[in-house]
């Protein structure tokens, strides 16, 4: 190896450099540990994500009996001053008996009232068909005839309540049942696109799919946010055929757009992640009329946004609308546009997109909020994926939050990267070299580091390789879960390829367990890279704006192993033009939540010690 090396002490994230390896506080697990997560059992999306009052509120859909997904979903809560250190909560949000949402609190949004000043959080309840105790079924003009009944529910916080532990539930559905005689294949998950405020309206997207036709988002509106609404027509329709029946946790929002805001791999104009050969899909033509009532007016009104509009809004000029769908499964990838909202349409016609929002095959059902900064803030559920060492290792969890990813648009082209604030986790020492040559079948080993929570940047530079990358070994017995994150200069792409065991080598082109997709890479020009790992959990940011999340299961790392990473190449040498990487320390402060035993049952507070 040739380059310069060197391991310092970080003093970031209250590092001390006293640390040695194997003794990090992430040791000892595979769970991760710097992702938002439940302390025990299964979650998926994150719902009503917001800023009050000097504190940042993460609510998340939890089942804390077990790590499936089931009926009677609740809403977990997790808060933070600073994005980056959290405590657990209390559910905000469970099933009441007998109610609309007796068999799950499903998703939604959090907004406070105008009129109030008081935090409310928007959710669709459901109650099974099975269920009769909630009352008479819907009359058959809004009956959709699904499993389960859907209903737009509202809860307020307490007064006085700053951490907004206690929620008191509106006795009825703000809006209880779906627009009659409309074939619609669900009614759910709740936006806020924009603020209400004095003379103003409120505007709600819900998540929908018209049958035969495709995917769609409603539009209500109201002076008032927990009464009043009224259905004012479709923000959009998309085709069946190429992005689902049902568009779930729809989101909308403006964005500041500028150009060449910053050096490095931002600032590119093109989306090679489109799912289709131009980038355009070819939408079902639909008679609007049908689908807006006789007083919608279609004339352009500009309207305050209820997030992530920046600090005193923009231009119309300087904008550009992300919106935002998780069509029908959470198997599909999530999908976005963007383009223009004029007159309560958001106008397909003329949008980009629709592009993957994430190379990966684990992110669903995002969110998004604004922070105290102005900036904008997606969160997205990562899930778990089969795992290589189930015969000898069951989880009690499942299911985690992506880490905070910052939402730009920079020449017309979306750019997510990680919030900056993530650095505080580092912890003991930096290791890094810069100008480092790896040669094929002489792997570069990651040194001074251990664990499985790292946070990795690299400036990737081709040299006469055909792919380049990271190569992750798996500790498991018969090195199941080994994978490599690579760089294929030819393709343009960005994969990660496991393989079922540590025995024999990568196939680079065949049909190998692989995830990824087309990433902006420009001639002669080195390639940024980050990467978290968080035990299973692996995200890849890359400088062109794009993003791979994935599980990899390696298993448990032994006390004292280093990280089981290497850097690699193939087909030729690739050079490493700077690489820097740290030790990650945990998120979670000192929990007030209870713990959860097994059967998912809050344990006596008399057992468990007070906050």
């Amino acid at each position: 190896m040739d380059g310069v090396a060197a391991a310092v002490p970080f003093a970031g994230g209250g590092a001390s450099g006293k640390d040695t390896l194997g003794e990090g506080p992430c040791w000892g697990t595979d769970r991760p540990c710097f992702h938002v997560m439940p302390r025990l059992g299964w979650m998926n999306d994150p719902n009503g994500p917001f800023y009050h009052e000097g504190r940042y509120h993460i609510f998340y859909q939890q089942v804390t009996s077990g790590t499936s997904w089931d009926f009677g979903i609740v809403w977990g809560h997790a808060v933070s001053t600073d994005l980056v250190h959290w405590e657990h909560l209390p559910p905000a949000l469970s099933p009441t008996p007998g109610s609309p949402d007796a068999d799950g609190c499903f998703s939604g949004c959090c907004a406070v009232d105008h009129l109030t000043g008081l935090p409310t959080i928007l959710y669709t309840g459901v109650r099974l068909r099975s269920n009769v105790a909630p009352g008479p079924m819907p009359p058959p003009e809004a009956d959709l005839n699904l499993e389960f009944i859907e209903s737009q529910c509202a809860a307020v916080a307490e007064v006085g309540d700053n951490k907004l532990i206690s929620w008191r539930k509106l006795a009825h559905p703000f809006i209880p049942l779906p627009p009659a005689h409309m074939p619609l294949t669900g009614w759910r998950d709740p936006f806020i696109f924009e603020k209400g405020g004095p003379g103003k309206e409120w505007t709600m997207l819900i998540g929908s799919g018209i049958k035969g036709a495709g995917g769609a988002v409603m539009v209500y509106k109201s002076m008032a946010l927990t009464a009043g609404w009224r259905y004012t027509g479709m923000l959009c329709i998309g085709d069946e055929q190429e992005t689902g029946c049902m568009w779930e946790c729809p989101l909308l929002v403006k964005l500041s757009s500028t150009t060449n805001a910053k050096q490095g791999q931002h600032g590119r104009s093109s989306h090679p992640h489109s799912l289709t050969g131009t980038g355009q899909p070819s939408w079902m033509h639909w008679d609007w009329d049908d689908m807006f009532p006789e007083d919608h007016n279609l004339e352009p009104k500009e309207s305050p946004m209820a997030s992530c509009s920046g600090r005193g809004g923009c231009s119309q000029e300087g904008c550009q609308y992300f919106f935002c769908v998780s069509p029908d499964a959470p198997t599909n990838p999530v999908l976005y546009w963007l383009g223009d909202y004029v007159g309560g349409r958001f106008l397909m016609e003329g949008a980009k997109g629709p592009y993957r929002l994430d190379l990966g095959n684990i992110l669903y059902a995002p969110n998004i909020m604004e922070d105290v900064q102005g900036r904008c803030i997606l969160w997205g559920w990562l899930q778990e994926r089969p795992r290589m060492d189930t015969h000898s290792y069951t989880p009690d969890y499942a299911g985690c939050l992506g880490v905070p990813r910052v939402l730009t648009v920079v020449d017309g082209k979306l750019i997510q990267e990680p919030i900056p604030e993530i650095a505080q986790l580092r912890r003991g020492v930096c290791w890094h070299e810069m100008h480092v040559h790896i040669f094929p079948d002489e792997p570069n080993p990651l040194k001074y580091l251990g664990g499985g929570a790292l946070d990795i940047e690299i400036e990737l530079e081709r040299g006469e390789s055909v792919a380049a990358g990271l190569l992750l070994q798996s500790w498991l017995p018969d090195g199941a879960g080994t994978a490599v994150i690579l760089v294929n200069w030819d393709c343009g792409t960005l994969e990660v390829i496991q393989r079922p065991s540590g025995f024999g080598s990568f196939d680079l082109f065949g049909d190998s367990d692989r995830v990824g997709g087309a990433i902006d890479i420009k001639p002669g020009e080195p390639l940024e890279l980050r990467i978290l790992i968080d035990h299973s959990c692996v995200e890849v940011f890359c400088g062109g704006g794009e993003v791979l999340s994935t599980r990899v299961y390696r298993g448990i790392p032994p006390i004292g192993a280093d990280a089981g990473i290497d850097f690699v190449a193939y087909g030729g040498f690739a050079r490493l033009a700077r690489v820097m990487a740290f030790e990650m320390n945990p998120i979670w402060k000192s929990d007030i939540q209870p713990p959860i035993d097994r059967d998912g049952d809050w344990i006596n507070e008399d057992q468990y010690g007070k906050a």
